[in-house]
């Protein structure tokens, strides 16, 4: 996997949901085909971003967990 990314948005001092709602907000901000990288400890944003990416047609190209720090890579529609 290509780690490369045009924007990285830490979300390790945030509780759900406000990890999936600054995704969400920084998304806006970018333009189609850019790359975000989100990294947080919320287990449950794998299944947000997954329901994300099938509603708004992102793409979850990759995730990996490390210890208890999960790093997603998603690219905007």
């Amino acid at each position: 996997m290509n780690n490369d990314f045009d924007q990285q948005l830490d979300t390790t001092d945030l509780q759900c949901p406000l990890p999936l709602i600054t995704t969400k907000k920084t998304l806006e901000s970018m333009q189609s085909g850019k790359v975000l990288k989100i990294i947080s400890v919320d287990s449950s944003l794998l299944l947000d971003l997954q329901v994300l990416a099938k509603q708004a047609g992102h793409s979850l190209l990759h995730y990996n967990k490390h210890d208890e720090i999960y790093v997603f890579f998603l690219q905007k529609q």
